[in-house]
């Protein structure tokens, strides 16, 4: 398996990939998510129920949406909506709402005059979409903190 990977990481590219959108083009696309557990892991990875008969019900969607900019740059912007709901011996909880938006911008080597070539760094940062309260009654909808991103891609 190692030796696959490596192969696939040393082959290059075809020259005529593109990674980045051309300006005024883009997509959408709507990701759905649902988790249904009982279950737990801990640090270790050992694996175990939740607490006080707990019963987590998760339920997604990410909007995420790209358009080119101008040549070698395009934006992407990511709106995810959650259900979630709690429910133990203390009661049940659920929310519905806004989780942590994003916006990003990716760059290839076209916004600097270079041919098409399938590699790109994308930036951005992810915002607090709401409070993040610390209290057992309230389960919240995102991390509660900004998050800035960057990373390479290359193949």
């Amino acid at each position: 398996m190692t030796a696959l990977v490596l192969g696939a990481a040393l082959v290059p590219p075809s020259a005529d990939a593109q990674w980045i959108e051309s300006p005024g083009v883009g997509w959408a696309d709507l990701t759905l998510y649902h988790q249904d557990t009982r279950d737990q892991f801990d640090r270790d990875g050992e694996h175990g129920r939740l607490l006080n008969g707990g019963h987590a019900v998760t339920s997604s969607a990410f909007l995420t949406e790209a358009v080119g900019v101008i040549r070698g740059v395009d934006a992407w912007a990511q709106l995810p909506i959650h259900r979630l709901r709690y429910d133990d011996f203390g009661g049940n909880r659920s929310i519905l709402g806004l989780g942590d938006p994003g916006l990003f911008l990716r760059v290839g080597p076209e916004v600097a005059g270079l041919p098409a070539f399938p590699v790109a760094i994308r930036g951005g940062v992810k915002w607090p979409g709401g409070d993040f309260d610390v209290d057992a009654k309230v389960i919240p909808l995102g991390d509660g903190q900004r998050d800035v991103e960057l990373g390479a891609r290359w193949g």
